[in-house]
């Protein structure tokens, strides 16, 4: 069996999603600095489909690739300033669909506290 091949697919995006996303790079290159003393949160695992973390790779490399090309002036591409790597691309969608879900279903405030923890294993429905 000859395994799947997962490309970037392109896709419009708005000038609001543009904003949206610098302003979540943003934060993430403030908020990155290493805070002192402080004990690490723990790991924390989820289940992601392959060809989304294919597509995940693929765009860190691309990016990076993109990035050094630019800064040595081998490309005319628009480059990113900043390269956020597999971490921060994944921490960074996050942080959007939260703002995103908390403008639809919460008047654009942050979630409240939670009171339990949240069920485990898969989810039915």
């Amino acid at each position: 069996m000859t395994p799947r091949r997962v490309g970037l697919q392109p896709h419009a995006v708005d000038e609001a999603e543009l904003r949206a996303a610098e302003r979540v790079i943003a934060d993430t290159k403030q908020t990155g600095e290493k805070k002192s003393k402080e004990k690490a949160p723990p790991p924390w695992a989820v289940r992601i489909d392959p060809a989304v973390v294919e597509d995940v790779r693929n765009a860190d490399v691309y990016l990076t690739m993109l990035a050094n090309a630019a800064a040595s002036g081998l490309t005319d591409k628009p480059a990113p300033t900043t390269v956020l790597g597999m971490s921060g691309l994944v921490e960074a969608a996050l942080k959007r669909e939260l703002a995103r879900l908390s403008k639809r279903y919460n008047d654009g405030k942050p979630f409240p506290r939670r009171v339990t923890e949240p069920r485990r294993g898969r989810r039915v429905g």
